[in-house]
């Protein structure tokens, strides 16, 4: 096999395009993870306030269906409901307003799972956001 010989001074450089494209990448790779994190986080968050929502629709169903229900019956029916989150983290509130209708509120505290999305969703207290959910319904 021949060896292509060069003229004195014109030979090929090392690539340097190489190490470039490998910081670009890098760059990238950075932005691009970020970028899925808050979209997994952001569908967290709207799939937990979804559940918060429910779980307070069909509690206040349950309640206007079932007129004797105790407190502690409703936070357990809101409470099984809610797949998927912190039990610890849902508070729920059953309140009469009149003797027609029932209220019934859910309230969950969310927290990100990555802490620089964290800092824009609970303005970097570490607290969290409370969802709430909140049903109004009429006692059959």
């Amino acid at each position: 096999m021949l060896r292509a010989t060069y003229p004195r001074g014109q030979e090929p450089q090392p690539d340097r395009q190489a190490g470039q494209s490998l910081v670009e990448f890098a760059l990238g790779l950075l932005v691009l993870v970020l970028v899925v994190m808050g979209i997994i986080d952001f569908s967290r968050m709207v799939f937990a306030r979804n559940a918060v929502t429910n779980a307070a629709r069909e509690a206040a169903r349950y309640v206007s269906l079932h007129p004797g229900a105790t407190q502690a019956e409703v936070q357990n029916v809101a409470k099984g409901l809610i797949a998927g989150l912190d039990g610890n983290e849902v508070h729920v509130s059953v309140t009469w307003p009149d003797t027609k209708t029932v209220q019934v509120e859910v309230t969950y505290t969310f927290r990100a799972t990555t802490a620089l999305i964290g800092r824009f969703v609970d303005q970097g207290t570490g607290a969290g956001v409370v969802l709430r959910g909140r049903s109004v319904m009429r006692k059959e």
